[in-house]
């Protein structure tokens, strides 16, 4: 099975944003921006099993996952294109 997740991330910390971010790591840095929302160094990345994967979506690694598992069980059959 593959594990396909979403993370806010903080990239001046390089951490998931999550409660061991806020309340140990940095706890100044989100009292002085009020949250995270606003800051600037706020993105979002797509992780396949563990793995960062650069320029994919979410939906595209769905996709993706999709038709691995239809590869592996008849090669023969046509791809999952999302439409």
């Amino acid at each position: 099975m593959v594990l396909i997740e979403g993370k806010n991330w903080c990239t001046k910390h390089n951490h998931e944003i999550d409660y061991e971010l806020v309340h140990e790591i940095a706890p100044d840095c989100p009292e002085s921006r009020h949250g995270c929302a606003e800051c600037p160094y706020t993105t979002y990345k797509v992780f396949k099993d563990g793995v960062e994967v650069q320029g994919k979506s979410t939906q595209d690694l769905i996709g993706i996952a999709v038709n691995e598992f239809y590869e592996q069980q008849d090669p023969a059959k046509p791809k999952y294109t999302g439409d």
